[in-house]
């Protein structure tokens, strides 16, 4: 019977392998993401697999015979960022994680040598750049997960968290609650990403699912930029003009890590902000409270109330748990 201890013990290890093969580069923005390909497709799909093999029990060599099954199955294109398929990359790492493993488990083959050999996956995916040798640095001294877990608050691309964090505390901050039916939609087709409302600051940030009681949108949520949406003049800091309408526009000037935020409001006052931690991250975890209510919110109207109280509640004490099934069960209904 799979125990939740045992659960536990294959996410860290699934956590610790994802992480290593990162630290090939300096910066992970490097190697195969500059080249077009999604990080948890490259990297993630590494860490399934262990965690899934660790799961299974499986021999050394049956690990190695997954890894190379998951080697051929590993990428993802940036060029869907904005789509639906984008977050799919995601659950086709998990989902290769535990096909790699059962192959390999019930006998089925791969080269062991599939990740650095020539025609591997770092000589094809990474174009052999990145050191290998650095991956396995101080392996069993300390685990990526002691660090800590970074959660996203907010359902879109986390390179927008900090824009929306920093939105919704200037406004409370500033007691700007409601926003009218003009200003929504000037919010609307100024900061309408290219290629999709996944990616909208401002929708995410007036949507009724992040800060309930401003209006959402009413336009279709893919919907190109507006071709007639004016381009923002600005101070010499850096700060869109009092007047202009623009909601969210790059700046080179802030740090990778961070916004900035300008709010013009009806009556034509500018407020401002920088916002540099993100709820979330490790400088500002998340509560048990606020990932609760975050789950709660996902599974509303999908399971019984009753069963997600069983969920949390097992979910709590899982290190406790003899059994998986007291979390399972109630999540099948």
């Amino acid at each position: 019977m799979l125990t939740a201890p045992a659960l536990v013990d294959a996410l860290a290890i699934g956590y610790e392998v994802a992480h290593r093969l990162t630290t090939m580069y300096v910066d992970t923005r490097l190697g195969p993401y500059a080249k077009g390909y999604h990080k948890p497709s490259v990297y993630s799909v590494f860490g399934a697999t262990s965690g899934v093999a660790r799961l299974l029990g499986l021999s050394t060599t049956a690990v190695a015979n997954a890894l190379g099954i998951a080697a051929s199955q590993s990428g993802g294109l940036r060029a869907n960022f904005g789509t639906m398929t984008k977050p799919m990359h995601a659950g086709i790492a998990n989902r290769t994680g535990v096909e790699a493993a059962l192959l390999a488990g019930s006998g089925f083959t791969a080269s062991t040598e599939a990740l650095e050999q020539r025609f591997g996956w770092h000589d094809v995916i990474c174009s052999g750049d990145g050191d290998l040798g650095t991956i396995l640095d101080g392996l069993g001294d300390s685990y990526a997960i002691e660090e800590g877990l970074l959660f996203k608050l907010y359902p879109c691309c986390g390179a927008n968290h900090y824009a929306i964090d920093g939105t919704i505390a200037l406004l409370r901050e500033a007691g700007l609650r409601e926003t009218g039916r003009g200003a929504d939609r000037r919010l609307d087709r100024t900061a309408q990403p290219r290629r999709g409302a996944r990616l909208s600051v401002a929708e995410n940030a007036i949507g009724r699912q992040i800060l309930p009681g401003l209006p959402t949108s009413r336009r279709p949520s893919s919907t190109a930029r507006s071709r007639s949406a004016p381009s923002p003049s600005r101070t010499s800091c850096g700060w869109p003009r009092s007047g202009t309408r623009s909601a969210c526009t790059p700046m080179t000037i802030c740090p990778r890590t961070g916004a900035r935020i300008a709010v013009v409001t009806t009556d034509g006052v500018t407020i401002a902000r920088e916002h540099m931690v993100l709820r979330g991250s490790l400088e500002d975890p998340m509560s048990w409270q606020e990932l609760e209510r975050k789950f709660r919110a996902n599974v509303r109207g999908r399971i019984r109330p009753d069963a997600v109280d069983e969920v949390i509640a097992a979910i709590s004490s899982l290190d406790k748990q003899n059994s998986l099934t007291t979390v399972t069960d109630p999540l099948l209904g």
